[in-house]
């Protein structure tokens, strides 16, 4: 974790109820050499696949999931959408899959 001012560190992705704030499943980031040998759902980013595989156990509910920048991804919608999940997430800017008229910088201003 570079940008961070401790040289170690556990980083342990949660997903957690948005009502209670308890955590239902938790999965500890092993490092990259790791992350290619969990099963995967095929064309997703790594990030992607986090949340996929925490949302597992919830596919086929009918349920929101709300995740920042780094995991919201166009694919992770789509993939999450064929199991009956929706997706709410702040998108960067410079995201490929965004139209051209969301990419400009004053364009809800």
């Amino acid at each position: 974790m570079p940008s961070k001012p401790d040289k170690y560190g556990m980083k342990i992705f949660w997903a957690c109820d948005a009502a209670t704030n308890y955590p239902l499943r938790g999965s500890p980031y092993l490092g990259k050499e790791f992350s290619s040998a969990r099963p995967a759902e095929r064309n997703l980013s790594i990030a992607a696949n986090v949340v996929y595989t925490l949302t597992s156990d919830f596919q086929g509910t009918g349920r929101n999931v709300t995740c920042d920048n780094y995991f919201t991804d166009l694919k992770l919608a789509e993939s999450l959408a064929k199991t009956k999940l929706t997706v709410v997430g702040t998108v960067k800017r410079n995201k490929t899959f965004l139209p051209r008229e969301f990419q400009e910088k004053n364009a809800f201003l």
